[in-house]
């Protein structure tokens, strides 16, 4: 009788004093998960779900780049992040990754180039153009020889740019 009793215990201990399985913890992405910015600094947000969430456990965020970065996850359900300004006229992309406990999420992060700066100004052209107009001014040139002049000038432009 003793040993069955001891056996009895035995199971019990063994299987009758687990604590009951804890709900695992599911992150769920519920915005895009590719961003795209212009190439202007500018701030986004990740929005997200929890379910199942685990005492103590925090969200934390990484990024691959740190043109990425002041992340901010005080809010339930979002991550607010900025984008800094893309001096360059490359497109450039980042990822950001959202964990909690085993759960990743991951969203795409792309910033268009800068606009290229402008071709400098032909400085000699219009040094010319200013003495030609002043020219027209004070009548010392007809104002349709110069206007022809240029014209012959910039159609021919035209053309070698096609």
């Amino acid at each position: 009788m003793k040993r069955y009793l001891l056996i009895l215990l035995s199971f019990v201990a063994l299987f009758g004093c687990k604590d009951p399985e804890q709900p695992v913890p599911e992150l769920t992405l519920t915005s895009e998960s590719v961003m795209n910015f212009g190439a202007e600094a500018s701030y986004g947000t990740i929005r997200y779900t929890l379910k199942n969430p685990v005492a103590g456990t925090q969200i934390a965020t990484s990024v691959s780049h740190n043109w990425v970065s002041e992340f901010d996850t005080s809010k339930d359900g979002t991550v607010q992040f900025a984008v800094a300004a893309n001096p360059n006229t490359e497109q450039r992309s980042a990822i950001i990754t959202v964990a909690y406990a085993s759960e990743v999420i991951e969203v795409a992060v792309n910033q268009s180039g800068a606009q290229p700066a402008p071709e400098p100004e032909d400085v000699e052209f219009t040094a010319t153009m200013e003495t030609q107009l002043d020219d027209v001014e004070a009548g010392k040139r007809q104002w349709k020889a110069v206007l022809g002049d240029f014209y012959k000038q910039f159609h021919q432009e035209m053309v070698d740019a096609e």
